[in-house]
Parts: structure tokens; C-alpha cells; sequence
């Protein structure tokens, strides 16, 4: 009698066991169809995915030896580290570093902006300097030779009255000459042209070579706003101006590969001048 009992007894926790077992199991089911509903797979990077991966295999193979505890432990790890709110936060967080990003570079161009546009105002101050200066040059050079054929009592009278050939003469002798005194401010910053008239750059600066002593114009060349530019040693002797047109008289073209690029090596040899500076060779006309 007391067999059967025990018996009946063993019986039924068995089966309340087993009724819980089935009911874990049920939920661990649950849990990781839960999860799997909850996570979008494809927007993880490789390496989260590969967790991802492995820890559900995990949970899986729990479930299959139904230890259901450890399940549980997996699947709440998994929605916590990459359930749908955890990656709402995290492109959230995304967004707001992009958004970051661009007031930063928005920022730099904006302070970019500024630098360039500081820049042309300062060369365009430079410019209307340098061209009061050339102003004033010219009205000094022009009362100093009006002054010059009045203390030589030279007259109209005479002047007209000299013979024609003599007068052509005096004017190619004093409109052509390489002793005219041509200052770098002259010549800085003035477009340069070749014997076709065709634009071949701008006159950065003037320089002389260390060694030589000889005088060279650096010319400018392409580039956007001053960025990108190449510079090319013209010599001086090679350059003429007309009033103010200046032209490299034995170039026809516009390429300037000819002459020796000016580079950061080759500036070592070379010493720029100052803007009140004598600069020698070049042939003037009508200056």
C-alpha cells in the first residue's frame, strides 16, 4: 500500500515537471521570436552582427537542452544590447555627430570665406596704392622735365624749328631706352603679355639672383584665388614696357615652361626687392 502511494506521488511531480519544462521552453520560444522581431540585422556593423549571431545560437542551443534560465539570460542580453529602442539611440547618437560634423565644416568655410575675402580686399588696397604711387611717379617725372627744357632756355620756337630728321631722331632716342629708372612698384602686379599681345600671367614680385646679381620677374600663372599658382623666372632684360602694358618681347606663345620654374629649392637662390628698388634691363617706350 505505502509502494503505491510513492508511486503515485513520484508520478505526479514528474508530470508537474514536466508541465513546467514544456511551459519554459514555450517561453524561451517566445522571448526569441520577441527578439528576433525586434532586431534589424542588416543596420549592425559586421562585428556587432557576428555577436549578435552567436549569442542567439547560444540562447538557441539553451532552449534546445532546455535549460531555460540560461535562454532567458541571453535573449534579455541580446534585446538589451540591440533591440530596437537600444538602435533608435544609437542612430540617434549618429545623427547628431553628423549634425556636428557639418556645423564644423560649415564653420571652417565660413572662416575660409572670411580669410579670402580679407585677402582681396587686400590686394585691392595694395592695387590702388601701387597705382597712386605710379600716379605720382609720373606727374613728378613730368614737372621734372618741364622744369629740365625751361632751365635750358629750350623753347617751342626751337623746337619746331628743328630739322625734322633730327626730331625723329631725339624721339626714338628718348621714347625707347633701357636708362629710363623703372622702380619694382612699376612693374609689380601688372598683367604680363607676349609679342602677340596674348596674356601670359601677372608680375608677382622682382628678385635678384644672389650669386649673379642678375634681375628676374617672377610671373604668376593659373591657379584659383592665389591657390595653385606656378611662378617662372622671366629675366628682366627680356621684358618691355609701354607706359604701363608689360611684354615679354621674345615669347609668342603663353607657355612659360621655357624659364626656370620658380620652386621652393630654387627661392633659397634668390632675394626679392623692396617696391622703392631699381629694376635693371628692362626697355622702356614711352615712359
Amino acid at each position: 500500500m505505502k509502494t503505491t502511494k510513492f508511486t503515485l506521488a513520484a508520478s505526479a511531480l514528474i508530470l508537474t515537471m514536466s508541465a513546467a519544462g514544456t511551459a519554459n521552453a514555450a517561453t524561451c520560444a517566445s522571448a526569441i521570436n520577441s527578439l528576433q522581431a525586434s532586431v534589424d540585422v542588416s543596420a549592425l556593423s559586421a562585428d556587432d552582427r557576428a555577436d549578435y549571431n552567436s549569442e542567439l545560437d547560444a540562447a538557441m542551443d539553451a532552449q534546445t537542452n532546455n535549460d531555460s534560465e540560461v535562454c532567458l539570460e541571453r535573449v534579455a542580453d541580446l534585446e538589451e544590447r540591440f533591440g530596437a529602442e537600444t538602435q533608435a539611440n544609437m542612430i540617434e547618437n549618429q545623427l547628431d555627430r553628423a549634425e556636428d560634423r557639418a556645423e564644423m565644416m560649415e564653420d571652417r568655410m565660413e572662416e575660409r570665406n572670411q580669410r579670402l575675402e580679407e585677402r582681396a580686399e587686400t590686394l585691392e588696397e595694395r592695387a590702388e596704392e601701387r597705382a597712386d604711387a605710379r600716379e605720382e611717379r609720373m606727374e613728378d617725372r613730368m614737372d621734372n622735365g618741364t622744369s629740365y627744357s625751361a632751365s635750358s632756355g629750350i623753347n617751342a620756337d626751337a623746337d619746331i624749328s628743328a630739322n625734322a630728321n633730327d626730331m625723329a631722331n631725339i624721339n626714338t632716342a628718348a621714347n625707347t631706352s633701357t636708362g629710363s629708372t623703372i622702380v619694382v612698384d612699376d612693374i609689380d602686379g601688372q598683367t604680363i603679355y607676349n609679342s602677340a599681345n596674348g596674356r601670359v600671367g601677372t608680375v608677382n614680385r622682382i628678385v635678384s639672383n644672389s650669386a649673379s646679381g642678375e634681375t628676374y620677374a617672377v610671373v604668376k600663372r593659373g591657379g584659383i584665388l592665389g591657390f595653385g599658382a606656378k611662378e617662372y623666372l622671366v629675366p628682366t632684360n627680356q621684358i618691355s614696357m609701354n607706359g604701363d602694358a608689360v611684354t615679354v618681347s621674345n615669347l609668342s606663345g603663353t607657355d612659360l615652361n621655357s624659364y626656370t620654374r620658380l620652386t621652393n629649392d630654387v627661392q633659397t637662390n634668390y632675394v626679392t626687392l623692396n617696391s622703392d628698388q631699381n629694376v635693371d634691363g628692362i626697355v622702356t617706350i614711352n615712359r
